[in-house]
């Protein structure tokens, strides 16, 4: 980065150690890409054409050809919500994801911990689009927390966390557009999907006018809440020893943004179903 701005400012003298402290000082932090591989792209550089637009009659390269398609045009539409900056009240785009499960306690440094029973806590992400910083009405993170004393990651238990999610966002914009991957057993089924439409219909005293759920390509689904996620592990690590729910949402708040952390309750959770 600091390489690239001398190239593109040579009349300004500004040395590594100066441009980092302004990095830091605008609290810009960096997050480890996703290891998410897309199998469908592997299988393909084992194909003898490495160029599928070369090759029209020949069927893996059409298949690949139309997966890049695919991905790449989902990836443009991600980046055009994360462009936009809607007026207050109107739109929000977020990307949603749902944090690997977190075993509590977490104490890297003591052996007998890993014998101890554990308690298992689980994050769903809802992160704004785009840099907020330049955003004229920038929003936060919300991390919906919940651990299995209180409910468990089915279908129904995620959908709870959607639900809960759309209604405090719709006190702040009247279309939501929610990015998600294509994990079905999370955020690609029925029961999300008549969940939310029923919600929709309700007779709750705050609604949002539309929920649109867009989804990622399968193997190409890094997001922003991907971004958060790491913040949220390098978080974990520096604080070294995380001993219970309680100390997970401390991490948590702690991260950049000042993300609002939202803690499920029993009542919060419905037995939707796909009907």
């Amino acid at each position: 980065m600091h390489n690239h701005f001398v190239e593109n400012h040579p009349d300004l003298q500004v040395g590594y150690n100066s441009y980092r402290k302004r990095v830091v000082a605008r609290s810009i932090s960096f997050a480890r890409l996703g290891v998410e591989e897309c199998e469908q792209c592997m299988a393909f550089k084992l194909h003898e054409h490495s160029q599928p637009e070369q090759n029209p009659n020949c069927d893996p390269c059409t298949i690949q050809l139309q997966h890049k398609t695919n991905y790449t045009s989902s990836r443009i539409h991600y980046k055009k919500g994360a462009e936009e900056d809607p007026e207050e009240g109107t739109t929000i785009y977020v990307a949603e994801d749902m944090q690997k499960v977190i075993m509590l306690p977490s104490m890297p440094g003591v052996k007998s911990f890993v014998f101890v029973n554990r308690l298992v806590a689980y994050h769903e992400t809802f992160a704004p689009l785009g840099d907020q910083h330049k955003k004229k009405y920038p929003k936060q993170v919300m991390s919906i927390l919940w651990h299995e004393g209180i409910s468990g990651r089915s279908a129904a238990d995620v959908t709870s966390a959607f639900i809960k999610a759309i209604s405090m966002m719709a006190e702040d914009a009247k279309d939501i557009v929610i990015w998600c991957d294509n994990c079905a057993a999370q955020n690609k089924n029925w029961t999300l999907y008549t969940s939310i439409a029923r919600f929709m219909n309700s007779s709750a005293d705050i609604v949002p006018q539309t929920v649109a759920l867009k989804y990622l390509k399968t193997g190409h689904t890094f997001m922003l809440a991907d971004s958060f996620h790491g913040q949220v592990e390098t978080n974990m690590h520096r604080k070294k020893n995380v001993f219970n729910f309680h100390d997970f949402v401390s991490v948590i708040q702690a991260c950049g943004g000042s993300p609002k952390t939202v803690k499920m309750q029993p009542q919060d959770f419905t037995e939707w179903d796909k009907q």
